[in-house]
């Protein structure tokens, strides 16, 4: 009787590590699709010094995928790499866009 408690044990955790390694495996796209309707920022650099120049805040439209990188569709049209974003957030009652100076 312990040996078939041990073996059900046994066989409750393989499936339940086997769940959790499947949620791990999720496309990018599942996974960020929660952003969509969410407010985020992002830096933006000056192109001849590279230094940060701004910082943005937009709301997310659309996730995409393309070439094995992840980006999100934003509501002023510009398409920024998931990697780029340092907040995310609610989106407000104030305008959509703003611009926070660095």
């Amino acid at each position: 009787m312990t040996q078939f408690s041990s073996l059900e044990q046994m066989t409750n955790m393989s499936q339940s590590f086997q769940r959790f390694m499947d949620s791990q495996s999720m496309s990018p796209l599942i996974q960020y699709s929660g952003m969509i309707g969410k407010e985020v920022s992002y830096p933006v650099y000056d192109q001849e010094t590279g230094l940060l120049n701004r910082t943005e805040t937009d709301v997310v439209l659309s996730v995409n995928q393309n070439g094995g990188e992840t980006y999100l569709e934003l509501q002023s049209g510009k398409k920024i790499s998931v990697e780029e974003i340092t907040k995310v957030s609610e989106v407000n009652d104030k305008s959509n866009s703003v611009v926070e100076e660095g």
